[in-house]
């Protein structure tokens, strides 16, 4: 008997991880990163800031640690900063065909 109705057909924790969007808020490290990459898979994970909670020099500090990463290649350094959110907001926010946009 599950915990939660119906939580059997929503497959493991490794499924639902695999699900999930991460962000690299405070959290841009190379064991972190390997571990996204691993266990979700790059194309679930988004370069985050926590901005304007985490000071502008942090989250500097974060967007060099991705680039200068020895655990991504290039592909997915461009994929974190910016390619899986814009395919993200694409798939999410794509407008309705009976919405007018003038």
């Amino acid at each position: 008997m599950g915990f939660i109705a119906g939580g059997e057909q929503r497959g493991t924790a490794a499924d639902m991880f695999r699900r999930i969007f991460w962000d690299t808020a405070l959290a841009a490290s190379d064991p972190v990163l390997r571990m996204l990459r691993d266990v979700a898979g790059i194309k679930q994970v988004l370069y985050g800031t926590d901005f304007p909670y985490l000071r502008r020099d942090l989250a500097i500090n974060c967007k060099q640690r991705i680039l200068q990463s020895s655990e991504l290649n290039d592909s997915e350094r461009r994929a974190i900063l910016g390619g899986n959110a814009s395919n993200l907001f694409q798939r999410r926010f794509r407008p309705s065909r009976n919405v007018i946009l003038e």
